[in-house]
């Protein structure tokens, strides 16, 4: 079996073999190539060390970022490559980092320290495909199995467990027993990672159809990164599948969780506000009154839960302008202030009547807006 490189790719093997380096394409891109999906993002692996690779590419742009842990990475024709000098890693601080990286010129001692044997696969356009943990032979019976001992690849980094179930989700394969067994084993070890790793890994399995089954599935795994899990209607798109998995935080829970301001904000208001069906056009505009960025979502969310399309009423509003924000009044505050209304009740009289229009869009007039407040005005003194 043959694959097909793009030439920039090939252009940089050349270049390093041409100076008496080994050079491969390594990792997901292969296990993809082989699985026949298109591939945009190329890693290479190389016995030749950063100062040298560096060094032979010095016509290029060249990022050095991480050239601590062996990493060059290039920017050729707007395309970014990463060359990493063969390494093995030693003692593994808090279930994820490396203590030391050691740079070796065997390929075989860099595709031992990864994750998944179909993700250990090499491949150059001389020597064809490099496959010492039968990576292939699993991409073809899809199972996902660690290299080696399981127990050690998670102890090594905690967050394979949740790339397991990622890979899982993205490639529809299975995961082998034994590995499955250490993943639960070992879930304990994700207390070890930091939360927005973690959610790195979550966002980009979520967005997976089969994602609400995995959640219950790996149920006991979840727990271990969010303790009030919530497995019921985790559908929709992403932001309504995390709004219902954490659907028992609080906001400040929420901020503990490091998610960013916007995403806690948005899970906050449809937590808050799907909790009952919105049963008419009216209720619907008092919610947009709230915050109509998130309107788009919380339609969504309320046919997940109550499996009720109100997008109708939704695009009545906006065909038909319906005023449901302050702005929307032909009245503002300086018109109040010239009925004589004391500033401090000003943004209470507004309130109210963003609440009469709400309910009678066509009342929207200046003029009618004009004599509402002083209706308005003739209760309270009269009270």
């Amino acid at each position: 079996m043959k694959i097909s490189l793009p030439k920039y790719v090939l252009d940089c093997i050349n270049l390093l073999n041409k100076q008496g380096y080994e050079c491969n394409v390594v990792g997901g891109a292969i296990r993809d190539l082989i699985l026949g999906k298109e591939v945009n993002d190329f890693d290479l692996s190389t016995n030749a060390i950063p100062s040298k690779v560096k060094e032979i590419f010095s016509d290029f742009k060249v990022l050095t970022i991480g050239e601590f842990h062996g990493t060059i990475t290039l920017v050729i024709n707007k395309n970014k490559i990463e060359i990493t000098t063969y390494r093995k890693e030693e003692k593994y601080i808090k279930n994820r980092k490396p203590s030391k990286v050691l740079f070796v010129n065997s390929i075989i001692d860099d595709l031992k320290r990864r994750d998944f044997t179909i993700n250990a696969i090499a491949y150059n356009q001389k020597t064809g495909f490099i496959d010492f943990f039968n990576g292939m032979s699993d991409i073809e019976n899809k199972i996902i199995k660690t290299i080696g001992n399981p127990d050690l690849r998670f102890n090594e980094d905690a967050l394979r467990i949740l790339r397991a179930i990622r890979f899982e989700l993205q490639l529809s394969f299975d995961i082998e027993d034994s590995t499955k067994k250490s993943m639960f084993k070992n879930a304990y070890l994700l207390k070890n990672i930091s939360y927005e790793r973690l959610f790195l890994e979550i966002n980009k399995m979520i967005e997976f159809d089969t994602f609400e089954k995995s959640i219950v599935e790996y149920k006991n795994i979840f727990k271990f990164i969010i303790p009030k899990l919530n497995t019921e209607n985790i559908k929709g798109n992403k932001t309504t599948k995390l709004a219902m998995l954490l659907k028992n935080y609080t906001r400040d829970e929420l901020i503990n969780l490091k998610l960013d301001k916007k995403t806690v904000d948005e899970i906050v208001f449809l937590n808050e506000y799907s909790k009952h069906k919105i049963n008419n056009i009216e209720d619907l505009k008092k919610l947009m009154s709230i915050n109509d960025k998130y309107i788009n979502n919380l339609i969504i969310l309320n046919k997940v839960k109550y499996n009720k399309d109100i997008s109708t009423l939704y695009n009545i509003i906006l065909s038909q302008n319906h005023p449901y924000k302050l702005n929307h009044l032909k009245i503002n505050g300086n018109d109040l202030i010239s009925l004589k209304i004391e500033k401090e009740k000003i943004s209470i009289i507004l309130k109210l009547l963003l609440d009469y229009v709400i309910n009678n869009p066509s009342e929207n007039t200046h003029n009618k807006l004009k004599e509402y407040t002083k209706t308005l005005i003739q209760k309270a003194n009269k009270n």
